[in-house]
């Protein structure tokens, strides 16, 4: 019984030559603990590890936990259940992520599906990361506005863009899911597209009307949220000064985070903030890796984003890749990719944590701006 978080970390461990129900960790857990089905075992096994009693060896064990139970649990139903059974007891003492998991499912109605997005949850419970101060509560109060037919498959990537248009954009917080699709449509249908037309991901589809069905509410209000942003002359310019430095950068692709201004006097403004990787980080021109200041700063962003500007004329790489969509589903996050298409375009595409991807059209770099 000692074996139990060895085998839950080893069990952890992606292996596609063996379905998960032959795997042997799974049939020495089961053996071990029969009078449970494997998800309890897990979730037992992520409860019982604090960090605070182990605080290396607990975060990992509790991270590879929940990892796991992403794969076991793929919606986060059955958590939601397990947790449930933990409201009627006192909040943990010197535990903040198991304190972040109650406070996320009662505020904020929603709780993390993978490690990495448990570790988001937990820097925002403790305030840590940009802008992260009063934000708590500013995201409760949207998400308390919420009926029950918006909040249906609300997840933390949507939360900022929730707690912002709340403030800014009223009239689509009363808006039905019809009448968000039917904006949306309409922006999308003015514009240019452009498809990725290289490696299968080519055969994907990006329009709104394939990928409406898997679109929630709460996915619209985002979206929307996120077009507002790049439409700005502000973020524009910065977009192409960044994708110049990209291009001239041969080591690395460069991204950063949308997200609202900090500044007292620019309470609603959209800011695109650059981090390129680190040296140690970069593995080559076609690969983007986000620093650990981006990931601790990144609490409150309303999305990542990263490039695709190797040369002017990349449009046959526009969109995501397969490594980009990985990304997203690891840190459950809204993300973006801007694809050089020639010296004043970028192509813009918006991917989801669940394998959406929408072409938003493209953006052409402000007159006048360097």
């Amino acid at each position: 019984v000692e074996a139990t978080s060895a085998l839950v970390r080893s069990f952890s461990k992606i292996d596609r030559a063996v379905p998960d129900s032959a795997r042997p960790e799974h049939l020495a857990l089961l053996e071990l603990h029969r009078d449970k089905d494997i998800e309890e075992i897990v979730f037992d096994t992520f409860v019982e590890h604090s960090p605070d009693e182990d605080r290396q060896l607990g975060s990992r064990i509790r991270r590879d936990a929940w990892n796991l139970l992403s794969r076991l649990d793929v919606d986060g139903e059955m958590r939601v259940n397990l947790l449930s059974g933990l409201l009627d007891q006192p909040p943990p003492e010197n535990d903040p992520m198991l304190s972040a998991l109650r406070r996320g499912l009662l505020e904020l109605r929603t709780i993390p599906l993978t490690g990495e997005e448990l570790e988001w949850l937990t820097d925002l419970h403790e305030g840590k990361g940009v802008g992260a101060n009063g934000w708590w509560e500013g995201a409760t109060d949207a998400v308390a506005s919420l009926d029950a037919q918006q909040r249906r498959g609300i997840r933390l990537r949507h939360i900022e863009a929730l707690r912002w248009a709340k403030a800014n954009r009223p009239e689509w917080f009363a808006a039905t899911r019809a009448e968000l699709l039917t904006e949306l449509d309409s922006r999308l249908a003015a514009r240019e597209h452009r498809r990725r037309a290289t490696d299968i991901m080519k055969f994907r589809s990006e329009d709104l009307s394939s990928n409406q069905e898997q679109m929630a509410w709460p996915d619209l209000i985002t979206a929307l949220v996120i077009d507002d942003a790049i439409q700005t002359a502000r973020i524009r310019s910065a977009l192409f000064d960044q994708a110049e430095e990209d291009r001239e950068d041969k080591t690395t692709e460069y991204g950063g985070i949308i997200r609202i201004s900090i500044l007292r006097d620019e309470p609603d403004t959209y800011v695109a903030a650059l981090y390129a990787p680190k040296p140690v980080m970069r593995e080559s021109d076609t690969s983007f890796v986000a620093s650990p200041e981006m990931l601790t700063e990144s609490t409150t962003a309303l999305a990542h984003y990263h490039f695709h500007a190797q040369t002017i004329r990349n449009g046959l790489y526009a969109g995501p890749s397969d490594g980009d969509m990985l990304y997203a589903a690891r840190y459950g996050r809204a993300c973006i990719v801007f694809t050089a298409l020639d010296e004043v375009t970028l192509g813009v595409d918006l991917y989801q944590p669940d394998g959406v991807v929408l072409d938003l059209g493209e953006i052409k770099r402000p007159v006048g701006s360097s």
